[in-house]
């Protein structure tokens, strides 16, 4: 899953000389068998990913992925320039990560500030990430 990640992200970000960092606990993402899990986590990722490169004019981004108690904590952020969430319309993006999210029975919370980036953070059941047959 990690290259997959690094992947896309070198794709999109290298081009416009963002630096994306990753925190992966490998062991949680090696764990992840379910493929409704594994598709709504890469995807998550791809559209915030996206979006940095579109709309940030970042220069560093994090996409982490840890377990949290019984819980997985899936993050990615950036150091760009953010937005006033009273001044901007949420696109089909941020509505995709809260959609996505709630399939995996979690919670996706997208903050800025003007200025300050842009952080998205979704949680979701520890339980939900095996397959089981």
């Amino acid at each position: 899953m990690e290259a997959r990640l690094r992947n896309y992200a070198s794709e999109f970000l290298s081009p416009k000389d963002i630096l994306c960092e990753f925190d992966i606990d490998e062991k949680l993402a090696a764990g992840i068998t379910n493929p409704e899990v594994r598709k709504n986590v890469l995807l998550i990722v791809k559209e915030a990913i996206n979006n940095i490169a579109k709309y940030s004019s970042a220069t560093n981004a994090m996409v982490s992925l840890r377990q949290q108690n019984q819980t997985i904590l899936l993050s990615i952020s950036d150091n760009g320039k953010g937005y006033a969430a009273d001044n901007t319309r949420q696109g089909n993006g941020f509505q995709n990560m809260h959609q996505r999210c709630r399939q995996l029975n979690g919670q996706c919370n997208i903050s800025s500030e003007q200025g300050n980036g842009v952080s998205v953070a979704c949680v979701f059941p520890l339980a939900i990430i095996s397959y089981k047959q």
